[in-house]
């Protein structure tokens, strides 16, 4: 399956708004969501990253992705006025 959206960055590159590849994890407004996984994997174990870390913001994880910031003039502002403008990192254009 194929997402079709881009990930909304801050402006120091971690991630605000999309998937965290390094930690594995959903990020929205820069806090980890809670992964869903249900209460019986979670007996013996902590199940994954998105259970452990739900709830943190993202900056505060150690080993969370950084990203450089490509605008290409594509800028938009945080929802909550904090943290300036978020930048968008552009996928690279296919090469059909």
């Amino acid at each position: 399956m194929t997402r079709l959206s881009s990930d909304e960055l801050a402006t120091d590159g971690s991630i605000r708004n999309g998937f965290d590849y390094n930690l594995q994890v959903w990020v929205v407004d820069g806090l980890v969501c809670d992964c869903g996984h249900p209460e019986v994997m979670r007996r013996m174990r902590i199940c994954c990253n998105g259970y452990q870390y739900r709830g943190m913001s993202i900056r505060s994880i150690p080993g969370h992705e950084i990203r450089p910031l490509i605008t290409q003039g594509r800028t938009i502002w945080n929802s909550d006025g904090t943290d300036g403008p978020a930048l968008i990192c552009v996928p690279p254009k296919r090469k059909d």
